[in-house]
This record gives structure tokens, C-alpha cells and sequence, in this order.
């Protein structure tokens, strides 16, 4: 019984999640650092189906945000622990194989979208081709494709 009344005598601790600090960069810039992680030397078949996965990850948010920047975590000060790479940050708790809502615009912005949508098709093949049981891969592939309009 002391230990309940100790326990409801308590104040309640109050927390606040901290939200990551992100800065916005430009797409091609992510890729250039995503596509040298691909070739780098020692990579298992699984580390570059997946760096594959995280591409088409990218061009697909490029091609459904139709957007040319992208959010990435500010880089730690006390020191970077990935040797350097820069990766998308598409937000706390986003799942691999949750898409992204697609923003229309026409114009100039749709055809450098299209060009995006045909480049997350490609990447995330060659993700399935390294890895065939990626299924952030194979869902994410069957969104692009229903996007482009290939139902096959």
C-alpha cells in the first residue's frame, strides 16, 4: 500500500521527443554519394542490393515529391561515423516500404519526374537481381511500375 501512495505522490516525468536536425541538399548529390557506395571495393552482394534499393528509394521520392532537394540528419560534430556518405533522411519511424504521396505538377517539372520514376525502376531491378527476397525492393518496384502505367 506505501509503495501505491508513494507511486500517485509522484510527479509524472514529462518528455519531449527530439526531432532530428536536417538539412535540405540536392538530390544529385545524395545519388553520387549512394551510386560510390555501390562500387566501393568488398561490398557483399546484400550491401549492394540494398545500396541499389536505397537509389530507387531516392528517385522515386524525387519523381513522387517532384523535387530536386532532399532532407539529410546535419552531420554529427563529434565525427562521422559512416567515412564520409551522406544518406536521405525520409523522416522518424518512415518504413523502407512505405511510399511517398505524389505531387502533380505540370510542366518542366514532370518530365525531370518521369526521368526519376524510370530511374527507381531501374535501380530497384537491379536491387532485385542482386537480392531477389528485398521485399522493400519488390513493393517499392511494383509502385513505380503502377505509377509509370506498366501493370506488367
Amino acid at each position: 500500500m506505501f509503495a501505491l501512495i508513494l507511486l500517485l505522490g509522484t510527479p509524472s516525468a514529462l518528455a519531449k521527443f527530439a526531432y532530428p536536425e536536417t538539412a535540405k541538399v540536392p538530390v544529385q548529390r545524395l545519388l553520387k554519394n549512394l551510386e560510390t557506395r555501390v562500387n566501393r571495393p568488398g561490398f557483399s552482394q546484400e550491401d549492394k542490393a540494398m545500396q541499389e534499393f536505397q537509389i530507387g528509394r531516392l528517385h522515386s521520392m524525387a519523381y513522387a515529391l517532384k523535387t530536386e532537394e532532399a532532407a539529410i540528419r546535419k552531420p554529427d560534430p563529434a565525427g562521422d561515423s559512416e567515412g564520409g556518405f551522406i544518406e536521405p533522411f525520409y523522416g522518424v519511424g518512415r518504413p523502407d516500404y512505405q511510399q511517398f504521396p505524389v505531387t502533380n505538377i505540370a510542366g518542366g517539372a514532370s518530365v525531370a519526374a518521369h526521368d526519376h520514376l524510370q530511374q527507381a525502376i531501374t535501380h530497384l531491378r537491379a536491387a532485385l537481381k542482386l537480392n531477389p527476397s528485398l521485399i522493400q525492393a519488390k513493393l517499392g518496384l511494383a509502385w513505380c511500375l503502377d505509377q509509370s502505367g506498366n501493370k506488367f
